[in-house]
């Protein structure tokens, strides 16, 4: 590959599309003019990354096994707060791929290969989930129905929210029992996740591999969620919720300000 320029340029990202070697990102090329063949230049390692243990995330970009293996431990994580809580889709999932890599010095992943495999892991959490209560009657049919449906539609026309608002409010506004409420919001869950993850798979937006090693973590997270869910008491139950809720609504708000900052 050759990149041609007329002035300086810092050396880029190894997530630019495109790239297949990177520099730190504090490494720069100056006064060069002309042209650069990237392909005579030395690739340096990405995260952990070994000649001989390698795999490949977006189009020309090489990671670890490692990686990947932080991958499914976070997609693992995600679907085990979902299955605990019925609480635990893309609010959870997208702020762990996008600070636990890079806190660990692996490579960042960019927003748009975040979104996307997010939606992946959402939706086999949330299948695995709702079929783990399913099978212990804690999923209401005709609720998944109503809700599922309509959530899915406003999923399309651009809604947002998901579990982290639906579970409360079923809880206190609606009077659905807690164990009933953690079982459904999973299963309606569902229903969004598959319009959202139809939309990223016509697209082409989601890279196998990390999208791949997310599920492997998810299916049985989610189990070993609902297990401990199921052996934990209505108020520790609510307990855990008020606490999540609490924190990732502290998490919004401190965003926000920030930006406002």
């Amino acid at each position: 590959m050759v990149v041609a320029w007329d002035r300086p340029r810092p050396v880029t990202h190894a997530f630019q599309p495109g790239l297949r070697w990177t520099y730190k990102p504090d490494k720069r090329c100056r006064g060069i003019h002309g042209t650069l063949d990237l392909n005579t230049l030395p690739r340096y390692e990405l995260g952990h990354l070994k000649p001989n243990d390698q795999a490949r995330l977006d189009t020309g970009h090489t990671v670890s096994f490692t990686f990947l293996a932080v991958l499914s431990i976070l997609g693992f994580v995600g679907a085990l707060i979902a299955g605990f809580l019925g609480v635990g889709g893309a609010i959870i999932m997208i702020p762990l791929l996008l600070y636990v890599p890079p806190w660990l010095g692996f490579p960042d992943l960019t927003v748009k290969t975040i979104a996307a495999i997010s939606m992946v892991q959402v939706f086999f959490a949330a299948l695995s989930g709702a079929v783990a209560h399913g099978r212990h009657g804690t999923v209401h049919r005709a609720l998944t129905l109503i809700v599922g449906g309509a959530a899915a539609i406003g999923s399309l026309v651009g809604g947002r929210g998901g579990a982290f608002l639906l579970v409360p409010l079923l809880i206190t506004v609606i009077g659905v029992p807690t164990r009933v409420t953690i079982g459904s919001s999973l299963a309606i869950t569902l229903w969004t996740a598959t319009a959202g993850l139809v939309g990223k798979l016509l697209t082409g937006q989601i890279p196998f591999e990390p999208a791949a090693v997310l599920v492997v973590g998810a299916i049985p997270g989610a189990q070993v969620g609902e297990r401990i869910s199921r052996r934990c008491g209505v108020g520790s139950l609510r307990g855990c919720l008020a606490a999540l809720t609490a924190l990732v609504a502290l998490r919004i708000w401190l965003d926000v300000l920030f930006r406002l900052w």
